[in-house]
């Protein structure tokens, strides 16, 4: 498996992190802590076939922008291609994050993934995506946060399983479909 091993002491003073699919395009795993706590980073732009473990960006507190690659661009025979994951606190307290749309490669966003990002106020979800499951507390404490956008209809967004403790998203945010409001 293609694991990123990158520690911020290695990144530097670097303000934007681009990462591009291997040559045997398999999907990326980046690493638990990887960017833990990076001050420097500013902006990511990460392949489409990607999982973020556990607190990888958490506590980078000037990444304002992350990007991923368009899916289209790519063409991965892997297995593992449809079942990349955003891990729990993944992004935890990126404060100057403003905006996030999640790739439709991935299939689950983890308990905490975004949250107390508090400059988070843009959440767009597709409904062609892989996505099944997502924590009550991914958005826990974006206070900017109020609506999420999701390009599909109600019933789609009902199919994806929300676990974890806490409300469910519909009853923290305004979920707006291409149909209505759940």
């Amino acid at each position: 498996s293609n694991f990123l091993l990158q520690f911020r002491y290695n990144f530097g003073y670097n303000r934007t992190l681009a990462l591009k699919e291997r040559i045997d395009e398999k999907p990326l795993f980046i690493a638990e802590r990887a960017f833990f706590a990076c001050s420097s980073m500013e902006r990511a732009f990460l392949p489409p076939y990607v999982s973020i473990n556990e607190f990888a960006f958490a506590n980078c507190f000037n990444l304002q922008n992350v990007s991923f690659e368009s899916v289209k661009r790519f063409q991965c025979s892997y297995e593992n291609c449809t079942k990349s994951y955003i891990g729990e606190y993944a992004f935890f307290r990126c404060i100057s994050l403003s905006s996030i749309e999640i790739p439709v490669t991935v299939r689950e966003i983890k308990q905490y993934a975004f949250g107390e990002c508090k400059r988070l106020e843009r959440v767009v979800l597709h409904a062609e995506s892989n996505l099944n499951v997502i924590d009550k507390t991914a958005f826990s404490s974006c206070k900017k946060l109020v609506e999420i956008s999701f390009n599909g209809t109600i019933d789609r967004f009902l199919q994806i399983e929300q676990v974890g403790i806490g409300e469910p998203l519909q009853q923290q945010f305004k979920i707006v479909c291409t149909d209505g409001v759940v």
